[in-house]
């Protein structure tokens, strides 16, 4: 199952290249994935993940939120709210995709969030607490991480 970066990238990406067959950008070239990225909004009333399209800006020599409307128009998905707000296109993950994502974890049951890293290898685990009988400070946290 991919995570939801991913396939919020992966739609960005094929709706771009979609834009740019038809003739609504100019040619984008095959390495502008790069310089998009996922990332969660500062303002959470916009959605749970924004793209920022301003980075092509350069490359299609159009404004950001004129390359965001363009783009926004060529997606079709039902597993997200999207919209668009001055170069960002902001996806707000509808109740149906959460509800197919527990339902997949649910069926997994023992083989989800399951791996092998450090398999075999022996940590050493040690407790560490501040002196209880006087006020905490920096050095307590310090200590910890040494």
């Amino acid at each position: 199952m991919k995570r939801i970066t991913e396939e919020i990238l992966e739609i960005v990406k094929e709706a771009a290249v979609k834009a740019s067959a038809s003739n609504k950008f100019s040619e984008l070239g095959s390495e502008f994935g790069e310089l998009l990225t996922v990332e969660k909004p500062r303002n959470l009333e916009f959605g749970d993940y924004a793209v920022n399209v301003s980075s092509l800006a350069k490359i299609l020599r159009l404004p950001p939120q004129k390359i965001a409307e363009t783009i926004v128009s060529e997606i079709k998905t039902e597993d997200y709210e999207i919209n668009n707000i001055g170069g960002f296109i902001n996806f707000k993950i509808e109740k149906d995709r959460l509800n197919k994502s527990l339902t997949n974890i649910i069926e997994s049951k023992e083989n989800f969030g399951k791996n092998s890293f450090g398999k075999g290898q022996k940590v050493l685990l040690e407790y560490i607490s501040a002196n209880p009988t006087g006020p905490l400070h920096i050095g307590h946290g310090r200590w910890a991480a040494f």
